[in-house]
């Protein structure tokens, strides 16, 4: 099953994997282009972490479905499963083709700060849940280690876009 047809109610394995997967790999291509478009050396290498670390979630995820431990959990009424509901089809982060314009001043950037914070806070739910609702205790530690992931992410795009508005801009 993908996370493109998934249906309130199902009880599919793989199901936790293709949502997360697909925020992983739209966190790959939007950490990337962001990158592509700043001049920044440490802001570039920044966004080049956290798509190096968005590689990294989606090999996890395939160790973890390999292993059967993205398996949604069975009871009816499951708040993983009404979550994944509500997020299989939305997108936090914009298109990377309208990434160009938006990152090239200090208030695009900040504003495509504000997509990624969006895109972790969104993934830090996921897996909490995910974590929360684990079959097991080795599921719900490799659900924790995404999770302490992400929650690094957020401080990092947090501090970089406190930093941004609040430094005054450099002399040109």
């Amino acid at each position: 099953m993908t996370a493109a047809n998934f249906k309130p109610g199902a009880r599919a394995a793989g199901v936790l994997a293709a949502v997360a997967g697909k925020n992983a790999q739209e966190g790959l291509a939007f950490y990337r282009a962001v990158a592509r478009h700043v001049s920044d050396p440490d802001v570039k290498a920044l966004f080049l972490e956290l798509a190096a670390d968005e590689q990294r979630h989606m090999h996890d995820l395939e160790q973890m479905e390999a292993r059967g431990q993205t398996n949604l959990p069975s009871r009816d009424g499951s708040l993983l499963a009404n979550y994944i509901q509500g997020i299989v089809d939305t997108e936090v982060l914009r298109p990377v083709s309208e990434l160009g314009p938006v990152t090239g001043t200090i208030h695009g950037l900040v504003q495509a700060i504000g997509y990624g914070i969006r895109a972790e806070t969104r993934a830090i739910e996921l897996y909490s849940r995910a974590r929360d609702e684990a079959s097991s205790t080795a599921a719900a530690e490799g659900f924790r280690r995404l999770l302490d992931m992400e929650q690094r992410h957020l401080a990092l795009l947090t501090e970089l876009r406190d930093r941004l508005t609040t430094e005054p801009p450099p002399d040109n």
